[in-house]
């Protein structure tokens, strides 16, 4: 296959091994170099720094994580978000501060978010004080992607459920 050549399926700027080994790469770098923690990231920020074109890292994305770049950025600014509401370390400081810290830059941005990815409100979060989240061990005891063929969703497994 030539890059490029793909129905609207399958990938367009990359085969489909190289579609599942740069979304490897990518979830890996976000998870380890935590670049959500900043806020006003672009998708042109994350593609620099990956030595992709933005149209590329998008359609890794799209196809191989089966999101969109601020829908995938923000449910990982949320789950930092969540562990800093649970963490009493965290207790002094207001939802506010944690909205900026873990990457959001607007509290109307974040609340909407919030709500969104949890079904409730940083403050309603907080005082129920929910337990860790366990879904990261479970990543790390199968981080490979299935062989894809592009028609079955998201070649990476999902780090966190869909919205409902």
């Amino acid at each position: 296959m030539v890059a490029g050549t793909e129905s609207s399926k399958g990938p367009i700027f990359f085969s489909h091994p190289e579609l599942a080994e740069w979304t490897v790469k990518l979830c890996k770098f976000v998870e380890e170099k935590r670049p959500y923690l900043q806020t006003g990231l672009r998708l042109e920020d994350l593609a620099r720094a990956l030595g992709l074109k933005p149209y590329q890292v998008s359609e890794i994305l799209n196809l191989g994580v089966g999101s969109t770049f601020y829908d995938y950025i923000n449910r990982f600014r949320i789950e930092e978000a969540k562990r800093r509401l649970r963490d009493s370390a965290f207790a002094h400081m207001n939802i506010l501060g944690i909205a900026n810290d873990s990457g959001f830059n607007s509290k109307s941005v974040f609340n909407k978010a919030f709500r969104e990815h949890t079904g409730m409100t940083p403050s309603e979060f907080r005082i129920n004080g929910h337990p860790p989240d366990h879904r990261a061990a479970d990543l790390e005891t199968n981080p490979e992607p299935a062989p894809h063929s592009g028609d079955e969703g998201p070649l990476y497994p999902p780090i966190f459920p869909p919205r409902q």
